[in-house]
């Protein structure tokens, strides 16, 4: 089985970033995929930064493994007519750079890679791929094999460590806890007790294999989620849809974590009270009335803690938590 793959990174002024993780990329043992960069209307040297990592004379692969990289860019008003030649030669890489005219956050960023992939390129897979992140060389042929004969399977995680230190787990898959999707293993030492290939919810948008046929089924990230969260409902619908998702232990990935929020902690909070907005959003749609309690005990529980701990969080995010439980249950 040798599917077809459009990898899609979302780039918003994060440049030294998605430049490691093409590098580790361009170097991994499967060879029929395609990369998009999507970037995000950076204002810093974004643009040039990845446009001289592709040119010959500033490729660190070209002397290591041979490889030239072409690429391939366009404006956001060209993105519905345009069909690139690419070239097919092992020797040769592509990169399709698609530049947005403004910063659409996460959801929709993503969304333009993935119907420009659909349109263009008809993969079997896509691969949506933090740009803090580093890959295994070996994460793709694991997470095809793991495909193989798979119909009604519809999302594949990876096994997601910390890139700083690879003996913390980052996710292991998404599964449901106190009523809401987390990443299960977040945070522990990996200690080979999540080796197991086992079902799950679904997968972390950091590293998420998704079926073409599962996105066309159900749609893509949910857009008015923007920037929090829309990992999780789209796992969650694609579960409802019986569209099942599987974690393969084998196939690795290194991930930063944080890195666009971190680069402005003025934000932290609305983050935090947004994806407490779009986590209660997605209990509410999808949850069973037992999934609803008991997160409503998480809420309030948490509620409680904020209040004796961190106040300060509480008028910052706007949360309000009275509002957040009344819309469960409408």
């Amino acid at each position: 089985m040798n599917p077809e793959i459009t990898i899609i990174i979302l780039n918003w002024n994060g440049w030294e970033d998605t430049i490691e993780c093409l590098e580790s990329l361009y170097q991994i043992n499967y060879h029929n995929y395609e990369v998009i960069v999507v970037d995000n209307d950076s204002k810093d040297d974004s643009i040039e930064e990845i446009k001289k990592f592709c040119s010959n004379s500033n490729n660190t692969l070209k002397s290591e493994r041979n490889i030239d990289i072409k690429m391939f860019e366009y404006e956001e008003k060209d993105f519905h007519h345009v069909n690139p030649y690419l070239e097919s030669e092992k020797t040769i890489r592509n990169l399709i750079l698609l530049k947005n005219s403004k910063n659409y956050g996460y959801a929709k960023g993503n969304n333009i890679g993935i119907r420009f992939a659909l349109r263009v390129f008809n993969p079997d897979f896509i691969l949506l791929l933090n740009n803090d992140t580093i890959a295994d060389e070996n994460f793709l042929n694991e997470l095809t094999k793991a495909a193989e004969n798979q119909e009604r399977v519809g999302i594949y995680s990876p096994k997601l460590l910390n890139a700083y230190d690879h003996k913390i787990i980052d996710s292991t898959g998404h599964i449901i806890s106190w009523g809401r999707i987390i990443d299960r293993g977040h945070g522990k030492i990996d200690k080979h007790q999540f080796d197991k290939k086992i079902n799950i919810m679904g997968a972390k948008g950091a590293g998420a294999f998704y079926k073409r046929e599962m996105l066309e089924s159900i749609g893509l990230l949910r857009e008015s989620y923007i920037t929090s969260y829309e990992d999780a409902e789209l796992s969650w619908r694609a579960s409802k849809n019986s569209w099942k998702a599987v974690y393969v232990p084998k196939s690795i990935i290194y991930h930063k974590g944080w890195r666009s929020i971190k680069k402005d902690n003025s934000k932290w909070f609305y983050f935090w009270g947004l994806s407490l907005k779009n986590t209660t959003s997605t209990v509410k749609e999808y949850g069973t009335f037992y999934q609803k309690t008991i997160f409503s005990v998480f809420l309030i529980y948490f509620m409680i803690g904020s209040f004796l701990l961190r106040i300060t969080r509480i008028r910052n995010s706007g949360v309000n938590y009275a509002h957040l439980l009344k819309e469960l249950y409408k």
